[in-house]
């Protein structure tokens, strides 16, 4: 089975990080995503959906996005269930993995990365820009 979410759309709030006695990072957030289609007012409709990035995952949002900036983001799909004043209560939120940097504020990204100001460990903490893929590149 595969449990794989993709999102493109606008943070709603700047990003604020939380850091926890063991060391690991958090931050709670949620997208505006556009629907495809416009409604009977002839206005485009918008979901809001929460997500949660852990530790370099979310040190990057923190650098590097704000308020309103576009976030292109993949993960998974997961539900937590908690107990608030003796009810049962269900959330569900997008656990983020990766975050793909469409544009950045000043300079390239590319840049930042080779100056080594955007750094993750070892593992690649993000993709940058889309790939230059020619007609002659593809099977079909």
């Amino acid at each position: 089975m595969q449990n794989s979410v993709c999102l493109t759309g606008r943070l709603t709030h700047d990003i604020e990080v939380k850091t926890f006695e063991s060391g690991d990072r958090v931050t709670s957030f949620s997208l505006a995503v556009q629907r495809n289609y416009k409604n009977k007012q002839g206005d485009y409709d918008c979901d809001f959906i929460n997500c949660q990035a852990r530790n370099s995952t979310a040190d990057l949002l923190f650098k590097y996005f704000k308020k309103g900036d576009f976030c292109p983001i993949t993960g998974e799909l997961r539900t937590r269930k908690y107990e608030k004043d003796g009810e049962n209560r269900t959330i569900t939120f997008v656990d983020v993995s990766n975050i793909t940097f469409v544009t950045s504020r000043s300079g390239s990204v590319e840049a930042a990365a080779e100056q080594g100001q955007v750094t993750a460990g070892s593992e690649e903490p993000f993709k940058t820009g889309f790939l230059d893929v020619s007609k002659d590149d593809l099977p079909f």
